[in-house]
């Protein structure tokens, strides 16, 4: 039985070729610069296929937080469709309260650290080299 690479460890090895291999033997700084952005696309969709399913379940859950009496149904146990109709959903009715005026204080400052932490998340899957602490100099 042969052991296969994942579709993310084969993107990474294209994105590998593509700037160790390829780009240097390439004089045209036009298809360089494509290089790498071939190689970029590549290790940003194999980081997307190695992270996607954690921050969709993560992103639900804080939805769920933030609207707990709004009933979604148990995130753990969804598949990826489900979790994202019930991700839209929850999204569809905070929006409405926000633009009705409906949120308090508190639900609006939850709602603010949520988006943060969503943001934050973005990045560091994006760019693990991005600073994405409190404290930027």
């Amino acid at each position: 039985m042969t052991n296969r690479p994942d579709p993310p460890a084969l993107l990474e090895a294209i994105a590998r070729f593509l700037l160790e291999e390829v780009q240097p033997q390439v004089s045209d700084r036009r298809v360089s610069f494509r290089l790498l952005i071939a190689a970029s696309l590549a290790t940003t969709v194999a980081a997307e296929l190695r992270s996607g399913e954690d921050r969709a379940l993560g992103e639900l859950r804080r939805w769920q937080d933030l609207l707990p009496g709004v009933e979604s149904g148990d995130a753990g146990g969804m598949s990826p469709a489900e979790r994202a109709r019930a991700t839209r959903a929850l999204e569809a009715e905070f929006l409405s309260r926000l633009r009705a005026g409906r949120l308090s204080r508190d639900e609006l400052r939850k709602a603010r650290a949520q988006v943060r932490e969503s943001l934050v998340e973005s990045l560091r899957w994006l760019n693990p080299h991005f600073d994405t602490s409190e404290e930027i100099e």
